[in-house]
């Protein structure tokens, strides 16, 4: 009798491959402003995160990013955003090549469109830059590609009370490869687009619209997005639980088999 093989798996099927959420080792490159760190901080540890406020992103130079599962980029708190040191940007780059996870907000996209700001990091962005903002609020998101992890939580469309620091939200679209997850309300043609990611290297992006600032973060939908979106950029492939039975001639040998997505140092 020929030797077979026999795979049973328990899996998560997900938009972006075989992934389970789980809560995440946070690293916030603080926004300067202690209040929008806080209002990170105090949202994502409720929902069972560890978050640690890091330097500045003005004054990001590297350095070790291997313990966190996902790096947040709000640069909400100087005009066009203020660029990264070129070091930092290249560890950025590096660690979601590694498999890290990387969530950024509206000024990112903007600031590089029109400032040419963090030109290293640009690449990794799912977003195609744009100088094209509005000042609307409220905002409505409205649910475009379905995703456990993203819409766990949150009706299909939401609305929500904008920040504004000069302006609400970029005009979003996709670079080729990316998904939209959520639509936005900004209008043009074609509509603008809310929440776009894409896996990049071994890791994953996903860039928001908004500013996700005080007010955004404290409405319910908002939060719950955000929340979701740490773990959705931090999804670390958990064991799958594969079980491999190799029947042969010796008999019956179990082997259990399971991917971790590596972390840059």
């Amino acid at each position: 009798m020929g030797r077979f093989f026999v795979c049973l798996a328990s899996l998560t099927f997900l938009a972006g491959g075989l992934r389970q959420a789980k809560a995440d080792s946070v690293l916030l490159l603080s926004t300067s402003n202690p209040a929008e760190d806080n209002a990170v901080v105090n949202l994502l540890t409720a929902d069972g995160h560890t978050v640690t406020i890091g330097p500045d992103y003005g004054n990001f130079t590297g350095g070790s990013l291997s313990g966190y599962s996902s790096v947040i980029l709000l640069q909400n708190n100087s005009f066009a955003g203020g660029n990264i040191p070129s070091p930092g940007q290249t560890a950025l780059v590096n660690y979601v090549n590694g498999g890290g996870g990387l969530l950024t907000g509206e000024w990112t996209v903007w600031g590089n469109a029109n400032e040419g700001i963090n030109a290293v990091l640009a690449p990794v962005l799912p977003v195609i830059p744009s100088t094209a903002f509005n000042s609307n609020s409220p905002i409505t998101y409205t649910q475009t590609t379905a995703n456990s992890i993203l819409n766990n939580g949150l009706p299909s469309s939401f609305t929500f009370t904008a920040d504004n620091n000069f302006g609400t939200e970029t005009y979003f679209q996709p670079k080729t490869g990316a998904t939209v997850y959520y639509g936005s309300d900004f209008g043009g043609s074609p509509p603008g687009d809310g929440v776009i990611g894409w896996n990049y290297g071994l890791g994953r992006v996903l860039s928001l619209s908004t500013l996700a600032g005080l007010n955004e973060l404290a409405d319910p939908s908002y939060g719950r997005l955000f929340s979701n979106a740490v773990y959705f950029v931090g999804a670390v492939p958990e064991p799958s639980t594969l079980i491999l039975f190799s029947i042969g001639a010796v008999g019956l040998t179990l082997h259990h088999c399971w991917r971790r997505r590596k972390h840059a140092a």
